[in-house]
């Protein structure tokens, strides 16, 4: 019996090694070290035996499932952290990837993206209205005041941009000056109308101090 249970551990092993070095198979390899452990154990448990004339048995088989039991649930515990971490890594890079990082709202890419995502959705594609920002004479304001003010000038068109929509639409910047939102589920023409009067009237309220001096014009198309 025990050289038949000694024939079936060298072949699992045997079976292990060709996952390890052939598949690389990376849960073989961690599956090795708790199964080496058991190993010991049990041959703690073998010598164990004939040292007693073959009557008793000891504490090791018990002990070597317990520890092996344990460590198979630290590196399953181990690699379900690793799968969030990865996960939570992907997430951050493709928000990075989407973001503008000056403005925080969304980039051309991610505008690309979400066209190509309506293509394929012809009945949300056509409740979309696209509304696009030209905001003018920024180069002016970074002459005159200096890039800094014309960085928090862009900032304050977003945030008018995003206070005017809020969750009817979703804003993008995808030039330097460029902006645009995609509203959705848009059945009214008026309402697009109405959003872009307000928008005017708000930038010309938060842009007033830059307004002063040089004229600041808004361009609105859908």
């Amino acid at each position: 019996g025990h050289i038949t249970m000694a024939a079936n551990v060298f072949f699992v092993f045997y079976c292990l090694n060709i996952e390890i070095k052939k598949e690389n198979n990376d849960m073989a390899r961690k599956f090795r070290l708790p199964l080496y452990v058991v190993m010991f154990f049990a041959a703690g448990e073998l010598i164990t035996y004939y040292l007693n004339d073959f009557r008793e048995t000891s504490y090791f088989i018990p002990m070597g499932t317990i520890v092996f039991i344990v460590m198979l649930a630290s590196q399953l515990v181990s690699h379900y952290y690793q799968g969030l971490l990865e996960e939570e890594k992907m997430a951050y890079f493709k928000k990075l990837a989407n973001t503008d990082m000056l403005t925080e709202v969304f980039n051309r890419n991610a505008y690309e993206d979400r066209l190509r995502n309506l293509e394929q959705q012809e009945f949300e594609l056509q409740s979309t209205c696209v509304v696009m920002f030209d905001i003018n004479n920024m180069k002016a304001i970074n002459d005159c005041y200096g890039h800094e003010c014309g960085d928090q000038a862009l900032k304050a068109c977003c945030r008018c941009i995003l206070a005017v929509y809020g969750d009817e639409g979703s804003c993008y910047r995808i030039g330097g000056d460029e902006f645009l939102v995609l509203m959705k589920d848009v059945s009214d023409r008026l309402l697009v109308q109405a959003r872009c009067s307000q928008l005017i009237l708000a930038f010309r309220s938060i842009l007033h101090p830059y307004l002063h001096s040089h004229r600041k014009e808004c361009r609105l198309g859908e």
